[in-house]
């Protein structure tokens, strides 16, 4: 009966020893996985932040040419008000003129 129970506890020793082997080989794999994952998140995490970094800069230049734009449209529309007011003296003045040549020429006849 001690042998058996000593075959027993051989075989539950050998047992255990291959599980602890193959549990140490999963800790090594589960390890490396652990490695790999945490340097694609450092890398996508650098990535992110690189991202990051280009919209808001992207963002600094959409606004700094929104900016220039509407500077644009104001000095734009002070020019079209200004070329309007240039415009009607020149007509005011070429319906003076007429009239004039008009009369001058009603009086002559």
């Amino acid at each position: 009966m001690e042998d058996k129970t000593i075959e027993l506890l051989e075989k539950m020793y050998n047992e255990i020893s291959g599980l602890k082997a193959e549990f140490g080989g999963l800790q090594e794999v589960f390890r490396d996985y652990k490695f790999e994952t945490s340097v694609k998140f450092d890398d996508l995490n650098h990535k992110v932040d690189s991202n990051t970094m280009l919209l808001e800069n992207m963002h600094d230049k959409v606004k700094i040419l929104a900016e220039i734009q509407q500077n644009h449209f104001e000095i734009n529309e002070r020019q079209h008000i200004e070329m309007n007011e240039v415009n009607k003296e020149q007509i005011n003045l070429l319906k003076n003129a007429l009239q004039n040549l008009s009369r001058d020429t009603q009086t002559n006849n």
